[in-house]
């Protein structure tokens, strides 16, 4: 996707997937399962012509864990929920999650949307995974659970808010170069990620009550850096394409293979 509009393509808050996929309904089929559910996903027909076009994910969780998993031997996307706790889930209860597969600008989007409860009392973590057979671009907006990517690609955003004490741990694993730009925010947990050595960009680590650890083979590849008790910057390659890690509580690191 194109850099500059690549966080505008994804942003999808919540009352707008609700009205988006409302018809896929709720993720009780039958009376109860305590196992995961596959999610039911709408717009395959409609995006079958664009079968072979670059496909982003956009996820929003209310409450809960997300896991995206590229493998590419997998023909469609496929997205598994459950609730956090094993409790089993009834077709009346109100913990759902739905998702859609959409055009947009000649690319494809993944949407996805979980939690349920009206208040944050009321909230039942759920787990959402999600398996693609690429991911070029990405953005998770989730609360009270860790935040998972592997292999993904592309402009990457993820937001994780701790949540009545819950680790709000984000970690990206990739072997992909990052050349577009990365956020990651918590607000209290451990914030890595994990790159291909070819990464490139203006790179902020911030670790307010934490330790801020950058790793790399190669010196060679840095260009102007500093460092503070709470935070280092720096430069790889000669881009100026951002890469902001930052963690309220927690330690703040990138690591190039």
């Amino acid at each position: 996707m194109e850099n500059a509009s690549m966080a505008n393509r994804l942003k999808w808050t919540l009352a707008a997937a609700l009205t988006g996929v409302a018809g896929l309904g709720l993720i009780g089929g039958c009376d109860m399962n305590r196992r995961a559910r596959t999610v039911p996903l709408s717009g395959v027909e409609e995006t079958a012509s664009l079968s072979s076009a670059p496909l982003a994910v956009d996820i929003e969780n209310r409450s809960g864990t997300v896991v995206v998993r590229v493998d590419p031997t997998a023909k469609q996307p496929a997205v598994m929920a459950r609730p956090a706790d094993g409790r089993a889930i009834r077709k009346d209860d109100k913990p759902w999650a739905a998702a859609e597969l959409a055009a947009q600008d000649e690319h494809r989007v993944l949407r996805v949307v979980a939690g349920g409860g009206d208040t944050q009392e009321l909230m039942t973590p759920i787990i959402v995974t999600v398996v693609v057979p690429s991911c070029d671009g990405v953005r998770v907006k989730n609360a009270g659970g860790p935040v998972t990517l592997e292999g993904v690609g592309g402009a990457i955003s993820v937001s994780n808010t701790d949540l009545g004490g819950k680790t709000a741990r984000i970690a990206v694993e990739t072997r992909r170069d990052l050349t577009l730009p990365v956020s990651l925010v918590s607000t209290g947990g451990d914030v890595s990620c994990l790159a291909g050595h070819g990464t490139a960009g203006k790179v902020t680590l911030t670790a307010t009550n934490g330790h801020p650890e950058i790793r790399v083979r190669s010196a060679t590849r840095f260009g102007a850096s500093q460092s503070t008790a709470e935070g280092w910057t720096g430069t790889f390659g000669s881009s100026d394409n951002p890469i902001t890690l930052t963690t309220d509580h927690g330690n703040a690191i990138l690591e190039l293979r």
